[in-house]
């Protein structure tokens, strides 16, 4: 048994020096086809990430129908829909109607930019959960999803948008300001923008990556009414003084000084006295709340005679005393005005549907869309907003084909091995079947000569495998250095499920050819092997 241990060895360190070629030719040709696989492979797999950072849209299984003509079509197809066998027949489950409009917000260089939005019905649906999804928030930048109520006057805001607003998407500001007109409302301390115009604080809810139909911004419908009553106080007439003598103030959590005691050492001798600072009541802290946590305080100075200026100083003091700590100046603006949502929800019989622009619906599965778009044209002749299902069909389209060329390439290659193997093991075994025959006649079964071969030829394979694997990581590590990416994305992906599949399989490939040309090569009686009888 010692012996044919010895044998084994003997016959492991000096054959595999022949296996591998002269100058190891055939084992560097063996990592050239691997290297090519794995490079393949990774090259499918970094593609397909970058793809899918593309086409990773939370909203793809919303589709958006646009109204384009008559006012009542949006109407009449929303009556549709809410029927529960259309929704059965084209498996969708929800709907959402949006007035699609624009807002102009104020820079902090006082420039106007304006921006798109759209004002959804139900800011607590699915879509607003999409929205405000852990992938497609920046750097978590947002309010909780549950917190936010009907009534909230926040705005949700792209990244994209903030920038172009004048603020850094990673330190943005806990409220934005609207550009509101308020003729005459210099008179009550405020300072006019473009004659007429006045900042007017918004709560910014949560900066994110993409919001549906690519707009910059969406909000509630309840701000919508509040931004377009056609009353004379309307709730964004700041030229209101009601406004100047309720003191608000949203002061974030960090800021734990806010409190009588510090407050008047700012106020004139008159008001000190009279003055009190208490949280506001918890239907204004929800329609003011914002991303960054904090609370509405209130400060009520004065008496009813007091003049409105004097409002005005308090305020500018209680600013200045908090300055770089976050504190900002906000408004309620429902002073004047019925809860308007009240009017939208009552039992569906006075919603006035036709200041709707969208009805967008969400689908379980996308498998209906094309039926349901000849339905939505049958009952309306309404438009469905396609875009994001085209793109989804056509990165579906593209995965199974960067999957198909993976399999393809570890298919070929898996071919390439077994033949350089087969070709390989019959030349050898020709230059050594008489070495070979005279291990048999010592008594060496082929059984352990088959082990033996298996053994050479899978440590071959590995160390091969090994030298592929790290010259296509090392090519990976470099690309970036030398500036060669796409967006912040390497063109190469090696370690994924496919390489670590691939590698299994070469390797099982691998035992089993050597098994199967071996065990008929050595089929053989060692006289036969010996004086090449066969």
């Amino acid at each position: 048994m010692k012996l044919f241990k010895e044998y084994q060895d003997l016959l492991m360190r000096r054959e595999a020096r022949v296996i591998i070629g002269r100058h190891a030719s055939n084992f560097w040709l063996l990592v050239m086809v691997l290297t090519a696989t794995f490079f393949s492979i990774a090259f499918s797999s970094g593609s397909m990430d970058y793809l899918k950072e593309k086409m990773n849209d939370p909203f793809t299984n919303w589709v958006n129908i646009n109204r384009d003509a008559s006012l009542e079509k949006i109407g009449i197809l929303r009556d549709s829909l809410e029927n529960e066998s259309i929704r059965q027949r084209y498996l969708f489950d929800g709907i959402q109607t949006e007035i699609n409009a624009s807002l102009d917000l104020v820079s902090p260089s006082g420039k106007v930019p304006l921006f798109s939005i759209l004002y959804y019905e139900d800011m607590g649906s699915d879509l607003i959960a999409a929205v405000l999804s852990e992938d497609n928030v920046v750097n978590g930048l947002s309010i909780d999803a549950d917190s936010i109520s009907e009534n909230s006057l926040g705005v949700i805001m792209t990244a994209d948008a903030l920038e172009h607003l004048g603020f850094n998407r990673n330190n943005p500001p806990s409220f934005v300001d609207c550009h509101q007109k308020a003729e005459g409302a210099d008179t009550l301390g405020y300072d006019l923008l473009d004659g007429d115009y006045v900042r007017s604080p918004l709560p910014l809810l949560a900066v994110v990556k993409r919001l549906p139909m690519n707009k910059e911004m969406v909000s509630s419908k309840y701000l919508y009414k509040q931004l377009n009553d056609d009353a004379i106080d309307k709730p964004f007439n700041m030229n209101n003084e009601k406004y100047v003598r309720k003191l608000r103030f949203f002061v974030p959590e960090e800021v734990t000084d806010f409190d009588l005691q510090h407050i008047q050492t700012v106020l004139p001798d008159s008001l000190r006295n009279s003055a009190y600072v208490d949280a506001t009541e918890e239907r204004v802290q929800q329609r003011l709340l914002s991303w960054k946590k904090g609370h509405i305080m209130s400060v009520e100075v004065g008496f009813p005679g007091t003049p409105v200026m004097a409002y005005c100083t308090v305020e500018k003091e209680i600013l200045k005393l908090y300055e770089g700590k976050g504190v900002i100046r906000v408004y309620d603006y429902n002073e004047s005005m019925k809860e308007t949502m009240e009017e939208l929800n009552d039992g569906g019989n006075t919603r006035n549907t036709t200041s709707d622009d969208v009805i967008s619906a969400h689908f379980i599965r996308l498998d209906s869309i094309r039926p349901f778009e000849r339905y939505v044209k049958q009952v309306s002749e309404l438009q469905i907003e396609m875009t994001q299902v085209n793109s989804k069909e056509n990165f579906n389209a593209v995965s199974v084909m960067a999957g198909i060329l993976s399999v393809a390439m570890v298919v070929f290659s898996i071919v390439c091995i077994i033949m350089f193997l087969v070709n390989m093991l019959q030349s050898y075994f020709q230059k050594v079947k008489r070495n070979i025959g005279t291990f048999k006649a010592f008594g060496m079964n082929a059984a352990e000569l088959i082990n033996v071969y298996v053994v050479i030829l899978v440590c071959i394979v590995c160390s091969a495998v090994v030298f592929a694997l790290f010259i296509t990581w090392l090519v990976q590590v470099l690309l970036p250095l030398m500036g060669v990416e796409k967006d912040g994305f390497n063109y190469l992906c090696l370690w994924n499920v496919t390489t670590y599949v691939a590698t299994a399989v070469i390797l099982l490939s691998t035992i089993a050819t050597v098994i199967v040309v071996m065990s008929r090569m050595l089929n053989q009686t060692p006289g036969d092997l010996i004086y090449d009888r066969g």
